[in-house]
């Protein structure tokens, strides 16, 4: 952290606050500090400024950071002066006597410096309406010469007037005794009046130039810009108000305002037409002076503007009198009351107290310290706690994200709390897995693989992470190809095992196929067209349908009425290949092997399912026919394109025909 800049902030009593500005801080940070000194509520008449080679006032945008403004580089040491921004017409309009009591005190610094001129007369009146203010009524002529020596109420230019300081003092004195018995707060009332009424009170001079080098001075209040001879303060040669004003502009040393002229009627280079608006000029020392002349302005009428406007909202003025009497009523002025700043040392001032209440006011200067020690301690109790807060709550985000924030609070002669780093290699199982039973082994061998499949992915995260050593990332790469290894071993056990039970699928589908066509396992497969005749013909021996034990629904019924017939429609396409002309000695067409085969058409018949056997050829003598079973001689048949001969089936088929229309009339099922 920047050490800051050492500053210095001169009150309107005189008094220093000791302060080390920082970079960060902005003026209107500055103002607060200052201002809780005087416990001021009323700040929006105040400023700080600084003075620049010329003498002249720079006041600080309260916006702003106070070390970005174009600060005097000179010294160690910047000065800055508090005092008051915006002058009003009459203290009637303050709501606080702190406020009150302060334009009192600048009020009478500008007497003592000359920037507001009077006559001598009014000097020695109001010098003696301070003296009462400060040290009461009088007491004798010795003490109140002291006093004047401390207090410096006689202008520079009054001493030069008159002959001697004696006679100055002696005007004083006579003044001075004609005030006995009026209070503290009327003295301090009667002076703000006799101010109020002089005509350079709260006005901001500066030095200019006009265009053919004549000298002047421009004069900024709350009334407008005032024209002055660089001779005269007091009577302005032009007053330009507020609201006769269009525009206000600086460029380099030039400073230029727009008024609004009604009398006059010209052509304008902006609208090529009638215009009344006139533009006066003048030049400043420097470029940052004609700036802060600029900045001034737009300041001071900003400021008539929002008072235009609160007018009407500000509650009703008060008198005279109700101010005199709370000012009587407090017990401590303010010049006495203003106590040191937490971090900051206030240097003594070059007044001296009051002698008949010096104890008195060195008891409350004291209890007011106490006070602000135990209301300092408080604020550090606070912070304290509040530091120890953010400090966990940063280590709380470091252990999740592996990174201290900037932010974290770290006590000085500690090193931060170092954390691993984090990469980003959690993972979470999908829910399929989590949910998947895991009894079996192609089940286990699945999560295997999808956990596997995780943890490589995660080394690969490892391995990629640029802000490891060398040496750390090439034992990353190892261990991540030793993953990926294992994930591809578990990938072809994985691939192996799902083929193996695809294939027992098939097997023990048909195994299922051959039981339900052999239910007689020691007949042999026969090999010839006789063969099979026999095994038909053996078949047409059972008569007898089968047992039903449990009750069969129709569903199940038509099922295997479907299968039976797919089996039929098989077995004569069997037939009919034996009797192709392959066997009458011609070379067999080439068949394409179809994977699946499309299902007959249901017949009104229905019938149960049929063993499925491979029979011999048919006799001749007997032809298939479509459904019918006739008898023609071999001679006769007439081979079909594609299929050779076709020959009819034996007897026993049409039993078992027979038979499933039997089991569809036990069953009354319903035509398709």
């Amino acid at each position: 952290m920047s050490e800051g800049r050492k500053s210095q902030v001169i009150l309107l009593d005189d008094r220093k606050l000791d302060f080390i500005i920082q970079p960060k801080l902005t003026a209107g940070d500055l103002l607060d500090l200052v201002a809780s000194h005087f416990n001021l509520k009323e700040k929006e008449y105040f400023g700080l400024a600084y003075l620049d080679e010329t003498g002249h006032r720079h006041w600080l945008h309260l916006e702003r950071r106070v070390l970005e403004h174009d600060l005097p580089k000179k010294g160690p040491l910047l000065t800055l002066y508090f005092a008051v921004r915006f002058f009003i017409e009459s203290i009637t309009f303050l709501r606080d006597k702190n406020s009150v009591e302060l334009f009192y005190l600048q009020a009478k610094s500008l007497i003592s410096k000359g920037e507001i001129e009077c006559d001598s007369e009014v000097v020695f009146e109001l010098a003696a309406h301070c003296l009462l203010a400060t040290y009461g009524d009088f007491a004798s002529e010795e003490s109140t010469r002291n006093d004047l020596k401390s207090l410096r109420v006689i202008p520079t230019r009054i001493l030069e007037v008159h002959p001697s300081l004696s006679y100055c003092e002696d005007k004083i004195i006579s003044c001075y005794k004609k005030l006995s018995g009026i209070t503290r707060g009327t003295a301090i009332v009667n002076y703000m009046t006799i101010v109020e009424s002089l005509p350079t009170y709260g006005v901001h001079y500066y030095r200019v130039k006009d265009k053919n080098g004549l000298p002047w001075w421009l004069g900024l209040s709350y009334k407008g810009i005032a024209v002055y001879d660089e001779k005269d303060k007091k009577t302005p040669r032009r007053l330009f108000q507020w609201k006769h004003l269009e525009n206000l502009y600086f460029r380099d040393r030039k400073f230029s305002i727009e008024v609004h002229d009604a009398k006059r009627v010209s052509s304008s280079r902006r609208t090529f037409g009638p215009s009344n608006v006139k533009v006066h000029a003048w030049l400043a020392t420097t470029p940052q002076l004609c700036k802060a002349i600029w900045a001034m302005a737009i300041q001071q009428h900003q400021f008539y503007l929002d008072r235009k406007q609160s007018k009407s909202q500000v509650p009703a003025i008060r008198s005279m009198s109700e101010i005199a009497m709370e000012l009587s009523t407090s017990s401590l002025s303010l010049s006495s009351s203003v106590s040191d700043l937490s971090g900051g040392a206030i240097s003594s001032s070059s007044q001296s107290l009051t002698r008949s209440s010096s104890g008195r006011i060195a008891s409350q200067e004291l209890e007011l310290l106490n006070a602000l020690k135990e209301r300092k301690q408080a604020l550090e109790d606070v912070i304290g706690k509040k530091t120890e807060e953010l400090r966990t709550i940063c280590v709380k985000e470091a252990e999740i994200t592996g990174c201290l924030p900037k932010e974290t609070p770290v006590e000085q002669g500690r090193d931060p709390p170092a954390f691993r780093k984090r990469v980003g290699t959690a993972f979470q199982l999908s829910d399929k897995l989590n949910t998947k039973e895991t009894q079996s082994q192609l089940g286990q061998l699945e999560v295997e693989f999808e956990l596997q499949k995780k943890i490589t992915s995660a080394a690969l995260r490892l391995a990629s992470d640029p802000s490891v050593p060398k040496h750390i990332r090439k034992q990353r790469r190892q261990t991540y190809e030793k993953s990926e290894e294992k994930l591809k071993a578990i990938e072809r056990k994985l691939l192996k095992l799902k083929r193996q039970e695809e294939l027992e699928k098939k097997s023990a589908h048909a195994h299922s196929n051959e039981i339900l066509a052999s239910p007689e396992q020691g007949l042999s497969a026969p090999n010839s067209v006789m063969d099979r005749s026999v095994n038909l013909v053996d078949l047409s021996m059972v008569q007898s349908p089968p047992v039903f034990s449990p009750p069969i629904s129709q569903a199940a019924v038509r099922s295997a009425i479907h299968k039976s017939d797919s089996h039929l429609n098989k077995l004569s396409a069997d037939m009919e290949r034996d009797a192709s002309p392959s066997q009458l000695g011609q070379s067999p067409p080439t068949v394409r092997r179809q994977k699946s085969y499309k299902m007959a058409t249901h017949r009104e018949s229905t019938y149960t399912p049929v063993y499925r056997r491979r029979v011999a050829s048919p006799p001749s003598g007997r032809r298939f026919a479509g459904h019918q079973l006739v008898d023609s001689p071999v001679d006769n048949a007439e081979p079909t394109e594609g299929t050779g001969h076709r020959y009819t089936l034996p007897s026993s088929v049409q039993g078992a025909s027979s038979h499933l229309a039997h089991l569809a009339s036990k069953f009354e099922l319903p035509a398709e």
